[in-house]
């Protein structure tokens, strides 16, 4: 564990309150942070997804603010993990690549999709899927907006992917070189 503990590692502990019976024991603990994966990544999946049917309707800024929402609780798992002297990408880098490239691939079909009906709505001044109602949004103020929206998020949605496989490929790399620890029990 990192031995120079901050305000946000104080707040952290305070947060979870460690020492609490509440977590259980070893299998109840073990079974509560498969639960909670699980639900994070249900966060996830369903913050994007909802990201893209805002979107559809023509919404700018919910999308972008659903997606920021939805990985906070996975850059937040990382920080803790890694001050605790875990690294999550060499976690990452242990699945399989099958789940590894459903999983680039769905989020990042997704956030494209998203990018593109922000871009549409952008470029035309009303969603895919018109809102009974709803404030319009002039073409002509929303144009470079929306151009400068889907070439951004396209570009840092595919160089985060990339980004992440880097990441990944180096901690293999990483764990296939290093001989593992001899067993002292």
């Amino acid at each position: 564990m990192n031995q120079n503990r901050n305000v946000l590692d104080r707040a952290a502990e305070r947060i979870l309150q460690l020492d609490s019976a509440s977590y259980g024991d070893e299998r109840e603990r073990a079974v509560y942070t498969e639960a909670a994966t699980f639900g994070m990544t249900a966060s996830l999946y369903m913050g994007i997804i909802g990201a893209f049917i805002t979107a559809l309707l023509g919404l700018i800024l919910v999308p972008i603010l659903l997606v920021v929402f939805s990985v906070i609780p996975m850059y937040c798992t990382m920080w803790y993990a890694g001050r605790r002297g875990v690294n999550t990408m060499d976690l990452a880098s242990r699945a399989s690549d099958r789940s590894l490239t459903f999983q680039a691939v769905f989020t990042l079909s997704v956030l494209l999709l998203t990018i593109g009906a922000m871009g549409f709505t952008g470029w035309a001044g009303r969603g895919l899927i018109p809102l009974v109602d709803a404030v319009s949004i002039s073409a002509d103020t929303m144009e470079s907006l929306g151009s400068g929206a889907v070439m951004g998020g396209a570009v840092g949605a595919v160089l985060g992917v990339l980004a992440t496989g880097f990441a990944i490929r180096q901690a293999r790399r990483k764990c296939a070189t290093e001989a593992p620890a001899p067993d002292t029990e």
